[in-house]
């Protein structure tokens, strides 16, 4: 749940800032968690947990979990190749 919630309060601009120290390392960094997270999400969240007695079914939670950190992921890889974009016709202007 705190993935969850992390995700939710990510915005996928900063990693777009002219101001950010090592922008190419910050975004690696980012894409690579957001994988992580996409496929830990895919295989450590049971679809079913046994507790004593009960049989809790979580697929609807996992369901709720799981597309977060790729659809995080596809906004990022949409900004920043129209970001980049924009900054190579500013410097091209200025060249």
């Amino acid at each position: 749940m705190e993935i969850f919630w992390r995700n939710k309060q990510f915005d996928p601009n900063i990693l777009v800032n002219v101001n950010l120290n090592n922008s190419v390392e910050s975004l690696a960094n980012t894409l690579t968690l957001l994988k992580y997270y996409t496929a830990n999400f895919q295989t450590q969240l049971p679809g079913t947990t046994d507790i004593g007695l009960l049989h809790l079914d979580s697929q609807s939670i996992k369901n709720k979990l799981s597309p977060t950190p790729k659809t995080l992921q596809d906004e990022v890889e949409k900004i920043v190749p129209k970001v980049t974009k924009e900054r190579t016709m500013l410097v091209l202007e200025w060249l």
